[in-house]
């Protein structure tokens, strides 16, 4: 993998502090961003240096990311939680 991965555009979706890491499965503060990712400066290449991205590929990638905080109150506790495309949001680009 070479280049960046750059954030074009980041909008909060929801935020909910609620917290019960007792609860099976755990609740914990979570937020959701709608992300828009810049990957016209990222490739992916094989053994031999050739770029195995198809030259088609959009500049811009849409994601939904989340994280979560299972030390909350704890600020320096978020992590991301999970990463996936975002059908429903249209990046620009």
């Amino acid at each position: 993998m070479t280049g960046d991965i750059v954030v074009a555009s980041i909008e909060l979706q929801g935020v909910d502090l609620t917290s019960d890491p007792a609860a099976s499965p755990p609740v914990v503060p979570t937020v959701v961003f709608d992300v828009c990712a810049d990957v016209s400066g990222y490739n992916v290449v094989d053994k031999d240096g050739q770029s195995i991205v198809p030259p088609d590929r959009a500049a811009t990638s849409s994601l939904e990311v989340s994280v979560y905080n299972y030390g909350y109150p704890d600020q320096t506790q978020w992590r991301v939680g999970y990463v996936v495309p975002a059908e429903d949001l249209a990046c620009g680009g």
